[in-house]
Formats: structure tokens, sequence, C-alpha cells
């Protein structure tokens, strides 16, 4: 259970502020030994359960300012609302993993029963009660800019098959002795090239515009501690009309 807690929760470096994608490629391939250690159906969901606690509480551990807004009033459920959410988010992928276990098979096909069951337990995390798709494994792959672009190809449940494989597979197939260093690190580079040239090529090509349409985004970066103070409302209205002008 720590042993699964601490690679979920160190997976979280391959999001947004850090962009550290490469950690996925320790963090996945343990992923999949402790499917494999795991005997059963339920003692592999219980191991992913711990490793989906620590990368959804990690990942969502921020949602915890909303309730300091107004400490004096909510900041009691602060340690819930950073607990159960993840705790619930995690469920879905321990079923995946105990649907995964019941159908696990040996060498590189237990990476694609890992990556194909992952993504549709990540689709319907993002669908089901109106869906939380937050920090999708697929969005490991967003960055570089040139990289995102093939989410416009395979959406974002696709590249989390792709991620899936590509981070979870090298050092599988190293363990396993199925492979050569310089076919695991091509499992590894090779799709990751493919598609940020995939990337780089959209991003070259001629832009259309269309004429007489002009959009402007605004974002003031207003404190949450100071956002429904009524002394400070004519200044963060004075922002919005500066920064619309």
């Amino acid at each position: 259970a720590a042993l699964a807690c601490v690679a979920g929760s160190a997976s979280v470096l391959a999001f947004a502020p850090f962009y550290a994608s490469p950690i996925l490629f320790l963090t996945f391939p343990v992923f999949i030994w402790l499917i494999d250690s795991s005997r059963t159906p339920k003692a592999a969901a219980v191991s992913g359960w711990w490793f989906a606690f620590g990368y959804f509480f990690f990942n969502l551990v921020w949602i915890g300012e909303a309730f300091l807004v107004e400490a004096d009033k909510f900041a009691w459920l602060l340690p819930f609302a950073i607990t159960l959410l993840p705790a619930g988010l995690a469920l879905f992928w321990a079923w995946a993993v105990a649907l995964m276990r019941r159908f696990w098979l040996s060498g590189f096909a237990r990476v694609l029963v890992f990556a194909i069951v992952l993504s549709i337990a990540e689709w319907l995390r993002g669908h089901i009660f109106t869906g939380l798709p937050w920090n999708v494994p697929g969005y490991a792959l967003t960055a570089p800019v040139e990289l995102m672009q093939s989410a416009g190809v395979f959406g974002i449940y696709g590249l989390t098959l792709i991620a899936s494989i590509v981070f979870a597979g090298p050092l599988v197939l190293l363990a396993d002795a199925q492979s050569s260093w310089r076919q695991a690190l091509a499992l590894g580079a090779l799709p990751i090239a493919a598609l940020w040239g995939y990337g780089a090529v959209v991003l070259s090509a001629p832009q259309a515009f269309v004429d007489g349409v002009k959009i402007r985004i605004v974002q003031p970066s207003v404190l949450q501690t100071e956002k429904w103070r009524p002394e400070h409302q004519r200044r963060i209205f004075d922002d919005h009309l500066l920064l619309s002008v």
C-alpha cells in the first residue's frame, strides 16, 4: 500500500506546474508490477486504489484553498474535502485494476491490457455524474505545445492509451528480459518523437484568421480572499476595464 501510494503521488510530477512527465517511466512500471504481485483481483484492486489515492490526492489538494476563503466558517471541512474526493475517484482505478487482473496476460500483452482498461476507466471518470477529467494521464503528453497538437487527432483518452503504453512498456520489457536497451528506448522515444513531429508540422502551417472578429480573454488574477470583499470591488472592476481596452 505504501509503495503504491508513493508511486501514485510521484506521478503527479508529470503534470503542471512541474511537467516532469519522464517520472511516469518509473511509476507506471511499478503500477504494473504491483498488479503482477497481486494474487487475486481484490488484492489488485487494493493496490490500484492506493496508487490512485496518492495520484488524486496530490492532483487535487489545491481544492482545499477554497475552504480558507472564509476560514472561520469552512476550514473544518478542508481535511474532508481533500481526502474524500480523491478516495472516491480512486474507486475508478480500483475497479479498473480488478478488471485488469481478471484478464492479465504475460509479457508485453499485459501492458496493452493495462493501457486499454485504464483508458476506459478514465473515460468513465470523465463522464459519470457529469465527470471530473482532471489530469487524465494523457495530459502528460501535452507539454511542450508541439505534443499537445496530437490531442486534436486522438483526444485526451487516446493520448492516455498511448501514454500508458509508452511510459509503462520500456522498463517492464527490460525487467522481463524481452527486449534490449535499444528496443526499450525505441518504445519510449519513437512514439513521443512522432507526436512531437506531427505537432511541429501543425504549428508551422499558416494560421487562418476570420476578418472582423476580435477576441480578448481577461484574467485579472484576483485573490480568493479579496474577491468578495466590498472594499476591493471598485479596484477589481477597474482592473477588468483596463484589461478590456
